[in-house]
């Protein structure tokens, strides 16, 4: 006799956690994780850390507001890369589109990133 196992379904409370992102650019596509903190500072400010995996060093804030995200304009990288845009988060917390500006040294760039939560 044979059993099937099902993994149980994750419940998500917040966009807390780590998420497995996707970013179709010319190439290859580009496959990382990034890890959203809470900030202490406000109950809609998190942390993102790993941005366009840039280094779990390199960090971002964002503001959630009911189901969308804000990225005001910051740099990160030693103050050489601009990002700003915007995204979208699902209602059970399970996915995440972001759509964000990015300026490095080779030039500015739009980025589209789908993510999981993990």
């Amino acid at each position: 006799m044979l059993f099937a196992c099902e993994e149980e379904a994750k419940e998500y409370l917040s966009i807390s956690g780590q998420w497995r992102c996707e970013e179709n650019t010319t190439g290859l596509p580009k496959v990382y994780t990034i890890d959203i903190e809470k900030s202490t500072s406000s109950d809609h400010r998190y942390v993102i850390y790993n941005f366009n995996n840039e280094g779990q060093d390199e960090k971002i804030y964002l503001l959630l507001r009911n189901d969308t995200l804000f990225i005001d304009t910051q740099f990160i990288g030693s103050g050489t890369v601009s990002v700003q845009g915007l995204g979208f988060v699902s209602a059970d917390k399970k996915n995440m589109r972001l759509e964000y500006d990015i300026t490095k040294s080779t030039g500015p760039r739009s980025i589209l990133s789908t993510c999981t939560h993990q």
